[in-house]
């Protein structure tokens, strides 16, 4: 946990009582950031959580597991009665570029999420491809009733109190989305929570769901937003060499 602590929040590390929310948005041109939070119980290594501990993961294998950023932001942990929540901000030039890659190592990962998005006209659609909460791993336990229903208890115990909430934020009004639950004015959600992962047959219903589609009207972003944007872009950019090289600090202490 210690080395990689800043890679394990920003990979969505799963686990009970864990809540996670995904902000994406997107800008008229393309770039935009993500910002990851998740809130979890203070009790095993989420207790251990601090800044200190997430500036002390790799910046590398973040990037490794995140393709298409530009640059971080320093992550924040704050803790309160008994939670700690976490949060990380990325900055990207271009959704189009913008990976998160599976477990695979080096040239062995593939895309686990992948976007496409584009102008037509003065509207703008968003594709996505692949699941986040997806599990390739082959079932266990044959047919055996006993052995089964242990499985299935574990499974429900592992995703006791869990969430997982993505938010994708696009430049006008949403006007149509597939694959989301809902749509609210710009934002079209998709939310995975313990009431969807009941059992393992559960898991492969999400398994399924891998393409996502949104598209939404015209800009509603203003010029004076739209600079304000590209001035924090700019200035996340600016700044990243030197909060990577204290992470890289950091982390190289912590071996």
């Amino acid at each position: 946990m210690k080395h990689k602590a800043a890679a394990a929040v920003l990979l969505l590390a799963l686990g009970g009582c864990l809540k996670a929310k995904q902000d994406i948005v997107v800008m008229p041109d393309g770039s935009g950031k993500v910002v990851l939070t998740l809130t979890m119980r203070m009790k095993g290594d989420a207790a251990q959580i601090t800044e200190a501990e997430l500036m002390a993961g790799d910046p590398d294998e973040i990037f490794d597991k995140v393709h298409g950023l530009a640059a971080l932001t320093r992550p924040a942990a704050e803790k309160k009665d008994g939670v700690v929540t976490v949060r990380m901000t990325g900055y990207f030039d271009d959704m189009n570029a913008l990976k998160f890659m599976d477990d695979g190592e080096g040239a062995k990962a593939k895309p686990k999420q992948e976007y496409a998005f584009r102008r037509e006209g003065e509207t703008f659609v968003l594709e996505t491809k692949g699941n986040l909460l997806s599990d390739d791993a082959p079932q266990r336990g044959g047919t055996d009733p006993e052995l089964l229903k242990q499985r299935e208890e574990f499974f429900k115990a592992m995703f006791t109190g869990f969430e997982f909430r993505q938010d994708v934020t696009l430049p006008g009004k949403v006007t149509s989305a597939e694959g989301y639950g809902s749509t609210s004015e710009r934002t079209a959600t998709y939310l995975i929570s313990e009431k969807d992962l009941q059992k393992p047959a559960d898991q492969r219903k999400i398994n399924e769901r891998s393409q996502f589609k949104i598209a939404c009207a015209r800009s509603e972003v203003s010029d004076a937003d739209a600079a304000a944007f590209r001035k924090d872009l700019e200035k996340a950019k600016a700044d990243w060499p030197g909060l990577r090289a204290e992470m890289k600090k950091a982390f190289e202490g912590k071996k």
